[in-house]
């Protein structure tokens, strides 16, 4: 039968870590099953210190009924499921939506007092968990600039090799003045191949040259003496 024990009392965790919040609401009547309003100390608790964090934003809160010894193991769990579930209908009449509240109940399976009756059974545990900030990711750094290219001032070019490819045409029929040598003339194309290495860096580069020309050979050359008479 249902007794009254005086006001509610609430012990608030200071181990807890901030900003989570976390009491036990104690001091329920003894035997309040068919109770349905909460003691007007844990009202304004819950007033103040849950309901307007959990109207606030994602935030959410557990709680857990529990029960003293005295009675039938069965009928304190029922009891203890009776008194979360006041405390969670007083949050409910305030706004909160019941996706932020998560119940349990013990009945007696958890005290750990000598006496059958202990105000500190008839309980309720409340864990709020206030909506975590999100964290700031930090600004990504510049990128890095772009490494310059190898620089030197100590090379060395060599000549690999070379190609001439030529066509004369003989042009003493064209250029009787030149009866003393017969002259070639004709296009020339050259082609060179060079490597530029760097030492610094021990990088080669390989180059081609080409070039066209006109060019001119001669061929030989005319008797350019005279028999000249010997007198005596």
């Amino acid at each position: 039968m249902q007794r009254a024990t005086g006001p509610g009392k609430i012990k608030e965790h200071a181990e807890q870590t901030y900003p989570a919040l976390r009491a036990t609401l104690y001091n329920f009547d003894f035997d309040d099953m068919h109770e349905t309003l909460l003691k007007r100390e844990h009202v304004q608790w819950l007033r103040e210190n849950v309901a307007t964090v959990l109207l606030q934003g994602d935030a959410w809160v557990w709680m857990r009924g529990a029960a003293s010894k005295i009675g039938a193991p069965d009928y304190n769990r029922r009891l203890s499921q009776k008194r979360v579930e006041r405390v969670a209908g007083f949050l409910r009449s305030q706004g909160v939506q019941d996706r932020q509240m998560q119940l349990n109940w013990v009945g007696e399976d958890l005290s750990t007092s000598e006496r059958e009756d202990d105000e500190l059974d008839r309980s309720v545990i409340v864990h709020c968990q206030p909506e975590l900030p999100k964290p700031v990711e930090p600004s990504k750094p510049p990128p890095k600039p772009p490494k310059a290219p190898p620089v030197t001032e100590s090379f060395k070019i060599r000549m690999l090799g070379g190609l001439t490819i030529s066509r004369f045409v003989n042009t003493a029929k064209i250029k009787k003045v030149l009866d003393l040598l017969r002259w070639k003339v004709g296009p020339t194309v050259d082609i060179l191949f060079f490597e530029i290495r760097d030492f610094n860096h021990g990088l080669s580069g390989f180059y081609a040259y080409g070039g066209l020309g006109l060019g001119l050979a001669a061929t030989g050359c005319q008797r350019l003496t005279r028999d000249l008479p010997i007198t005596s």
